[in-house]
């Protein structure tokens, strides 16, 4: 994942040549969630009287932090199904081009049928 801060936390605390320096903390992930947080960040923060750090991980670079609004959770109603065109609305939603077609497939049809379902609602329902 990389990292920014000290790179060695620990040292043996002898005279060169004889320094031993380690990284004692350590941030690891699979390719798979690296693909799904490609912004990822890792930050090393030295604590005093320590050998160990914390590790800062954040999904998102830091000049971004606190300026994307936060949506409410999305919430299926089963309530919907009720309706003819709901279920258009999550066909459209799960189609993809193939420029969309990768390892997140799954994932990005789920955000397209979230999308859709929230427009569809919005348009059927108003603002209840």
């Amino acid at each position: 994942m990389g990292f920014e801060g000290e790179e060695f936390m620990w040292s043996n605390h002898r005279e060169h040549p004889h320094t031993v320096r380690a990284r004692l903390d350590r941030a690891c992930c699979t390719t798979d969630w690296m693909e799904i947080y490609p912004e990822a960040q890792v930050k090393n923060m030295a604590i005093g009287g320590s050998d160990h750090c914390i590790l800062d991980i954040s999904l998102e670079p830091e000049e971004n932090r606190g300026l994307t609004r936060r949506s409410k959770c999305f919430r299926f109603e089963a309530a919907w199904l009720r309706e003819p065109s709901c279920e258009e609305a999550i066909r459209t939603g799960w189609k993809l081009t193939e420029s969309q077609k990768d390892a997140m497939t799954i994932h990005n049809r789920i955000q397209h049928v979230r999308i859709q379902l929230l427009q569809w609602e919005r348009l059927e329902f108003g603002n209840i």
